[in-house]
């Protein structure tokens, strides 16, 4: 199947906070038993701001490195995942950064919760939906249908915060087979591990 651009950047206690600041944020993503059979890893990286600033100016999003700064990102750490199919979520890509206070952890989330709802540099226009439950302290779930090389596409998208991580996961598969339920439940393992990773 032709690769689905998701486009991430698109959105993308006190003391706890010392804890979180040093949790490695490779352990705070999916893994590869994590998702349904027939996934691969396609790839994965830390992403520091400079990346992360770059990745939003490349899709003509306000999110600058003067940002990060402010909301006081430390690191992220996405992983892609992709496998061949018909049917269900193709492509998922899952991402958590690490910043020095929840304050601007919530920030840099209610950014991207703004950031969703509005028409992106492809045109695309995300409409929320039900989480089907918590996930971390405030999260968002996102869906919507697009077409992109000729092929009709859903795409959902998860953002959530916890303590002073930020996360998010984007899925994307062919039009009416992306349960966004299924993929809130992916951000609740991913939730599990986040707070895993911060207890050590």
């Amino acid at each position: 199947m032709r690769k689905i651009a998701l486009a991430a950047g698109l959105f993308l206690a006190a003391a706890s906070t010392a804890l979180a600041a040093t949790a490695d944020t490779k352990r705070m993503v999916l893994g590869l038993s994590d998702l349904p059979a027939g996934f691969t890893v396609e790839k994965g990286r830390y992403v520091d701001n400079r990346a992360a600033a770059r990745q939003t100016t490349n899709q003509s999003q306000a999110k600058s490195l003067a940002d990060y700064k402010r909301w006081g990102r430390i690191m992220g750490y996405e992983r892609n995942f992709e496998r061949e199919g018909l049917v269900g979520a193709l492509q998922v890509e899952s991402n958590a950064s690490v910043y020095k206070t929840a304050k601007g952890a919530t920030e840099s989330t209610r950014e991207s919760f703004s950031v969703a709802t509005k028409p992106n540099v492809a045109g695309w226009v995300f409409k929320p939906v039900s989480a089907g439950g918590a996930i971390g302290h405030e999260a968002r779930v996102y869906s919507t249908s697009v077409k992109q090389g000729g092929l009709d596409l859903t795409v959902v998208v998860v953002i959530w915060r916890y303590r002073t991580v930020k996360a998010s996961i984007f899925a994307g598969g062919f039009k009416g087979t992306v349960d966004a339920a299924e993929i809130a439940s992916l951000a609740r393992k991913q939730q599990a591990k986040i707070e895993a990773a911060i207890r050590g």
